[in-house]
């Protein structure tokens, strides 16, 4: 929460201080690369989650595995980037495949060390130091956004200070990891490659597909509407983190788990812990986006106050939060069956183009983020209902208001104590 609080800001004084084609450029930079950084890292880094809770022992084997195949494929991506850069420019309306190549290459690059790392700690459940390096990098990288920007009203100059802030965050967590946890060190290594393999490309193209299917609505824009409208629907699909931190947050701490309860044909736990964080989903995230539409007027304004149509889109786009309540991913990648989620998103993916035509046909800019909520609810409500055939217990979709009010009040107690606990130290 606090790491995407402090970037939340930063936009707020770069839409005041760039020109609309480098504020484009901007939000451009980081749909380039959150889209490159899925497809192509293949589930890498996350399968450390999938392995290390089941072989501690050599968790700096597979860490090392991890590295050399990222770096790897991360290789062959830029090198084929490079040679069509002036294509994806023009074809996308992209521009910074040619301006600023080399700033998306030392950035993306600085980012999957922090992703691997990220998933590294957290998969040996080193939570606390996670999160510090998460939120001071963001911290950081945020400040000298601003900084940079007040100087130099240059977004290539933002560009470049965030790529060596990021890479100087790597160098300490590498530091930290290798002196601190001896995170290199296990029984052997270079063992189990091509297993790591196989669970990492099927959860990576499952993976692509989900973001490619949650962020091709935005490509879609700017490739019809150019770098301007493309600026305003952007601001709309702007993320106010109220929902997702906690989604994000349950996911990481309750994939080990599931694992560990499927390996050991522990189904009731499963159920059991699927209800509990079903609960806490409907608990926080029905609230959460209902407080984002009756803000959304407000917060846009107040973030963006060139441009109102983002208020719409804004709008719309926090409806989309209700697909998160279901993510029955969280157990297929328990019991390595990522390949159920590729299916569901390859069927989906076939009517995203003509579901986000359809929507622009009959409402423009603003009936593609429609047809996008769509597509999104109807993905997830069919990757639980294919998880369900194939799982010994069937997942609930809904839980009661009685349980979501227990939710409450057990949340209230445990804040409760653990204030007095503080209070009586």
């Amino acid at each position: 929460m606090a790491g995407y609080g402090m970037r939340l800001l930063v936009p707020y004084f770069l839409v005041r201080l760039l020109t609309v084609p480098d504020f484009a450029s901007y939000r451009q930079f980081f749909l380039v690369e959150i889209t490159i950084a899925t497809i192509f890292r293949v589930g890498v880094s996350h399968s450390l989650y999938y392995f290390i809770p089941r072989d501690e022992e050599n968790a700096g084997a597979y860490f090392l595995n991890s590295l050399a195949l990222n770096l790897s494929i991360y290789a062959a991506v830029f090198a084929g980037i490079w040679f069509l850069r002036d294509w994806l420019a023009t074809t996308l309306n992209m521009p910074l495949f040619v301006d600023y190549f080399p700033q998306l290459l030392a950035y993306m690059t600085a980012i999957m060390f922090v992703s691997a790392g990220d998933a590294y700690l957290t998969s040996r459940q080193q939570v606390k130091a996670a999160a510090v390096f998460s939120v001071v990098t963001q911290l950081i990288v945020s400040i000298v956004t601003v900084v940079v920007t007040f100087g130099y009203r240059d977004v290539g100059a933002v560009f470049t200070a965030m790529t060596v802030v990021t890479w100087v965050s790597v160098v300490i967590m590498v530091a930290y990891i290798a002196l601190a946890l001896q995170g290199f060190r296990a029984e052997r290594y270079f063992f189990g490659i091509w297993t790591q393999v196989r669970y990492s490309m099927v959860l990576g193209l499952g993976g692509a597909l989900w973001i490619m299917q949650s962020r091709i609505h935005e490509i879609f824009i700017s490739k019809y509407y150019g770098q301007e409208l493309f600026a305003v629907y952007s601001a709309g699909c702007t993320q106010i983190p109220i929902v997702d931190f906690y989604i994000q947050s349950v996911a990481v701490v309750s994939l080990g788990q599931f694992a560990m309860m499927a390996k050991h044909d522990d189904w009731d736990g499963v159920l059991k812990l699927w209800r509990q964080i079903l609960t806490s989903l409907y608990g926080i995230t029905i609230p959460g986006i209902i407080l984002l539409l009756l803000l959304s007027k407000p917060l846009m304004t107040f973030m963006f106050p060139e441009f109102a149509g983002a208020v719409d889109v804004f709008r719309v786009n926090s409806l989309v939060k209700i697909s998160m309540l279901w993510n029955a991913q969280l157990v297929l990648r328990g019991i390595d069956r990522n390949d159920v989620v590729v299916y569901v998103c390859l069927v989906s993916m076939a009517l995203t183009p003509f579901a986000l035509y359809l929507g622009m046909t009959l409402g423009g800019m603003y009936g593609v983020i429609w047809a996008q909520l769509g597509l999104m609810v109807l993905s997830r409500f069919g990757l639980q209902y294919v998880n369900n055939r194939i799982t010994p217990r069937t997942l609930p979709y809904t839980v009661s208001v009685a349980e979501v009010w227990k939710f409450y009040r057990d949340s209230w107690e445990k804040g409760a104590a653990l204030v007095r606990g503080i209070i009586a130290r």
